[in-house]
């Protein structure tokens, strides 16, 4: 959904399960569109979309995994363009890898025999441009996380630019801005604030 904002020591940044657990039964919907080309209800249907949909679930937790990985081994801060590419590298490799390996496997256990190859040829193709798609979504959100961490901390420091510092005078504690300092200085156990209007 969205990135935290402040991520505690240990803690992930991204908020992103049940967002991902709903798109990925909708990335699937959309590829079995795509893929196939005579599409009936029943339980074929139901059946291929399940297996389809736990498949995707399986690699985007290992491309999440990569990325959380990434997040504390390579910062974005570092080198960002290198950690994208390594990123888009390394999770494209892993959920393929996932992804053809359960669909061998599934392949094997139901019909007896490998895929096809037009599977190799056209469907592995769509399914690599979702991985880009998720590893977009994960950069967006690190970089939002980014983007709303400055802004607490330049809303923070344009507090402390509009306060000022607490003085006692007389029986009364005053506010003096910043911008109305001058300066301190201690004398006799005590220390003065001076203003620019020497007060």
């Amino acid at each position: 959904m969205t990135a935290q904002l402040v991520p505690a020591q240990g803690e992930q940044k991204y908020h992103d399960i049940k967002f991902f657990l709903v798109a990925i039964a909708f990335i699937s919907a959309f590829n079995y569109y795509l893929t196939y080309s005579n599409i009936r209800f029943n339980w074929f249907l139901v059946l291929t979309y399940s297996i389809d949909t736990v498949q995707g679930w399986v690699a985007w937790w290992a491309v999440r995994s990569i990325i959380i990985y990434l997040d504390k081994r390579m910062p974005y801060s570092d080198k960002p363009v290198r950690r994208i590419l390594l990123q888009l590298l390394f999770t494209s490799i892993a959920g393929l890898l996932i992804i053809i390996v359960l669909t061998e496997l599934v392949s094997l256990i139901v019909r007896g025999r490998f895929v096809p190859a037009s599977f190799y040829l056209f469907d592995i193709f769509i399914i690599l441009i979702w991985f880009f798609v998720i590893n977009g979504i994960y950069i967006g959100m690190h970089y939002y996380a980014e983007w709303k961490k400055s802004e607490m901390e330049r809303q923070e420091e344009k507090k402390l630019r509009a306060g000022g510092f607490s003085v006692r005078h007389g029986n009364q504690n005053l506010l003096v801005p910043f911008a109305d300092i001058l300066g301190f200085y201690t004398g006799d156990g005590n220390t003065l604030l001076l203003t620019w209007q020497h007060k």
